[in-house]
């Protein structure tokens, strides 16, 4: 619709936007290993690799539960580096066995998550050794 006042021509401008959706990788756990801790006193060594889909400030949270459930050792690393979409972040825990129980198997699980939280919100995992 036009209007002339005083000379001044005012236009309406209709502007139509266009979302565009794009496709990104999905933000997930791609490893989880355990290694050594054989022995009482030993050392046992856990490893994980993330995949980002351009999230920041997170966590990861691990933990390692007896036969009965009872988690034994646990662990938060706070410095999950910002990551732009497909880029991936690998990092190892260790922590020695001494005074878990010997016999039964062990549930080694590592939560991702925002900020401190532990929600696992970007992804978990486990394995039994």
């Amino acid at each position: 619709m036009n209007r002339v006042r005083n000379g001044t021509i005012a236009l309406v401008i209709a502007i139509t936007l266009t979302l565009v959706t794009i496709p990104t990788q999905a933000t997930r756990i791609l490893f989880l290993s355990t290694s050594g801790g054989t022995q009482p006193d030993s050392v046992i060594t856990i490893q994980t690799t993330i995949e980002s889909s351009g999230v920041n400030n997170t966590n990861l949270y691990f933990s390692i539960a007896g036969p009965d459930g009872v988690v034994v050792a646990s662990h938060q690393y706070n410095d999950v580096p910002a990551l732009p979409p497909g880029e991936q972040f690998s990092y190892a825990w260790q922590v020695s066995n001494a005074g878990f129980p010997t016999q039964g198997s062990y549930t080694v699980s590592v939560c991702w998550s925002p900020g401190k939280s532990t929600n696992c919100l970007y992804g978990s995992a486990s394995t039994v050794s």
